[in-house]
């Protein structure tokens, strides 16, 4: 898997950008290494979306309230 940043990066540097791919970590580890996998590979995209909802008082109570001052 690789984050959209990770993604843009292989695409924007090319032959610069390196992928480094560790198989059977716990066992028998082997490394891979693969120059400009943008060039090489055709990922699929996965659209995850992850949020993360806090309680209004949650964050009320645990922030230290500020000034306002518009511009």
């Amino acid at each position: 898997m690789l984050t959209p940043n990770e993604w843009m990066m292989a695409q924007r540097l090319g032959d610069e950008y390196w992928l480094y791919i560790i198989t059977d970590a716990a066992s028998q580890p082997q490394l891979y290494c693969l120059q400009n996998p943008a060039h090489h590979l055709q990922p699929r995209a996965i659209q995850q979306v992850v949020r993360y909802q806090v309680a209004l008082g949650e964050w009320q109570s645990a922030a230290q309230k500020e000034p306002f001052l518009p511009s």
